[in-house]
């Protein structure tokens, strides 16, 4: 199956909910709902208290989505560390979104954005030591602040904004170069081998993560592995991987990977909690370039967690820049039936949904009057998948299993 390059322009009416009731036949398909979010406010409350930051956002009817970031893991890095959920039936979310929340979703526990492991050396970065002592740091946040719609906040700022961003730059000490030693131990590792920017941008619960890695060191380095993207998902039973060999949700194994063969067009994690109905999204966007041979591991489950892998046995010089950007999304699905997923996600000021079908299908979607004149653009379109307009809305047909993602302001 092969993920179709992004279609500049291409603009349909659009459908948010559909629903499928038999494999590969003609339906009529008519849109009964439209996302929880949808007619609640987009905005968002942030509080900084001291060098944490409380973000706060409504998730549904009756609960709001609440953010913290703070320095965390083995080496206190600025990051998301709690996602949870807080019970709130108002129309806005609250303001004092540091309360404790009723629900944990995400732990900042172990690496999330990170680490990276150097040949001959140890990994650094995230929650990891040097060679794994527990004694010496790998890793230092050098700068942080939070922005409220582009205005720098300070200890002790709290206000409404559209778009909060958190910018951190980070340095990823050079493992081939250990300090002084004391008594035989290590005691420090002083000298940068990368510097990692990362812009953190969260709208309406979502956090989109830009990251880029420039390296720093006069001697050649190898990058025996790189996890650019990782899921800290609290409490979950099932996984997905849309364009990779899960196509449906299935019961989380303790350990298993699939190599870049295998899923040649894999972007997206997605996982449930059968318990809550709950799940998380971790989505690459747009396609990194991945230093993977074809059967390097592209996905990794292992110790309780999900990896995105990107680089493998790759030669790093001073000067060079590696980046990549992902949207973490955290949700209950529109629909989850045999036939397809649905769910709702926000990246670059633009409400997003996906459409994951699990096998073949066609039907007409039927849209309701206040959405036939609204657009959207294609994000991506699977090979397989045919959509056209419709006078009620849009037909389409999914011959395979394959994604369909629709973006509109």
């Amino acid at each position: 199956m092969m993920l179709l390059k992004p279609i500049a322009g291409a603009c349909v009416s659009l459908f948010l909910l559909f629903s499928c009731k038999t494999r590969a036949t003609s339906t009529h398909i008519e849109v009964t709902g439209a996302p929880e979010r949808q007619g609640l406010t987009e905005k968002q409350y942030i509080k900084v208290v001291g060098d944490q930051a409380y973000i706060g956002a409504k998730f549904d009817k009756t609960q709001d989505i609440t953010i913290l970031f703070r320095k965390c893991m083995f080496n206190d890095l600025m990051t998301f560390f709690q996602i949870g959920l807080a019970n709130n039936s108002s129309a806005l979310p609250s303001k004092t979104p540091e309360r404790k929340p009723d629900q944990i979703l995400n732990l900042t526990t172990s690496d999330n954005i990170g680490p990276v492991l150097i040949q001959g050396g140890s990994w650094i970065g995230g929650n990891h030591s040097y060679q794994e002592t527990g004694k010496s740091k790998t890793a230092k946040t050098l700068s942080y602040a939070f922005y409220a719609d582009g205005e720098l906040l300070k200890a002790g700022d709290e206000r409404w904004a559209q778009v909060v961003t958190v910018r951190v730059k980070n340095a990823l000490y050079d493992p081939l170069r250990p300090g002084p030693q004391s008594d035989g131990e290590q005691t420090s590792l002083d000298h940068t081998l990368i510097l990692e920017d990362v812009i953190y941008t969260i709208l309406g619960g979502s956090i989109q993560v830009e990251l880029s890695h420039k390296y720093q060191s006069n001697e050649k380095r190898i990058v025996e592995r790189y996890y650019g993207m990782q899921s800290m998902f609290v409490g979950e039973t099932d996984l997905m991987t849309p364009n990779g060999p899960f196509s449906d949700f299935q019961r989380i194994p303790e350990d298993t990977t699939f190599s870049k063969r295998a899923g040649q067009d894999f972007n997206r994690i997605i996982e449930l909690n059968s318990v809550t109905g709950i799940c998380q999204s971790t989505f690459l966007y747009p396609e990194p370039k991945r230093f993977l041979g074809k059967d390097n591991k592209a996905f990794i489950r292992a110790y309780g967690k999900s990896y995105h892998n990107l680089l493998a046995s790759k030669e790093i010089k001073k000067g060079e820049f590696f980046s990549w950007s992902g949207l973490y999304t955290w949700f209950r699905p529109l629909t989850n039936n045999h036939n397809y997923l649905a769910y709702c996600g926000k990246m670059e000021g633009e409400q997003l949904i996906f459409i994951d079908c699990k096998c073949p299908f066609q039907g007409e979607i039927v849209l309701p009057n206040s959405l036939l004149n609204k657009k959207y653009r294609i994000l991506f379109l699977d090979q397989g998948i045919g959509i056209q307009k419709s006078k009620q809305g849009l037909k389409m047909k999914a011959k395979r299993n394959g994604s369909l993602i629709l973006a509109y302001k």
